[in-house]
């Protein structure tokens, strides 16, 4: 076994070791059943004061990194407590670091150890040009169509660098993230019509997606495969 292999084996054994660790304080304290549910949310943050964006921030990278863990409802539910603004930030640095990790982990298990563990066989733009796939991926996060979670593990399989993913990842959903938290706020405050207008968009975007995923638009169809 070479250096670069056991290196890369230590790196996914902590990144785990930390996610594990992570995970267990906040299930200890946080119910992930009912994490989507605001008032819920919004009532088991309020204990933690100073510390309730930092506990969110942690929630949200482990929604990204645990599949099964929905990660868009908390996006909704930070724009309900925090406001649009603070609570989009918020939300898209939890899910930045979780999409980092994500990326680490299939980057250092590799894709046979990843495959097994998603339960799934994923292919993002196996023969592309790490350009191509930094696109591919900033479309890709536009949409919520594309799982978040497994772009990210799938990411890790191809030849792109840490720093690109990270830049293609934040840009792309940055849109969604804050339109997500916008129609939290706007739905739980009662605006029904700033609610009405971000309904619409959000259902556009989910649209879009399905009309690309159809007619193989930007051939995402062919380079995504999950």
């Amino acid at each position: 076994m070479g250096e670069k292999t056991l290196n890369k084996i230590i790196g996914a054994i902590v990144l785990i070791l930390i996610v594990f660790l992570i995970f267990s304080q906040l299930k200890a304290k946080v119910n992930f059943d009912q994490i989507t549910d605001v008032e819920y949310l919004k009532n088991t943050l309020s204990q933690y004061e100073n510390l309730a964006p930092i506990i969110f921030i942690a929630i949200m990278a482990i929604a990204i990194i645990i599949s099964p863990i929905p990660s868009l409802p908390l996006d909704i539910a930070a724009g309900a407590i925090w406001g649009p603004f603070i609570g989009g930030s918020l939300a898209i640095i939890g899910a930045e670091i979780g999409a980092i990790i994500s990326f680490l982990i299939a980057r250092y298990l590799g894709r046979e150890l990843v495959e097994k563990l998603l339960h799934k066989d994923i292919h993002i733009c196996d023969n592309c040009s790490e350009k191509y796939i930094f696109w591919v991926i900033l479309i890709a996060r536009l949409f919520p169509f594309f799982q978040f979670d497994i772009i990210s593990y799938g990411a890790g399989l191809t030849n792109i660098s840490v720093k690109k993913f990270a830049v293609a990842t934040f840009i792309g959903m940055i849109p969604m993230t804050y339109l997500f938290a916008y129609t939290g706020k706007a739905f739980f405050s009662a605006k029904l019509l700033s609610t009405f207008l971000s309904i619409v968009i959000i259902g556009g975007m989910f649209i879009v997606p399905m009309l690309i995923n159809r007619y193989n638009i930007f051939n995402l169809k062919d380079k995504i495969k999950l």
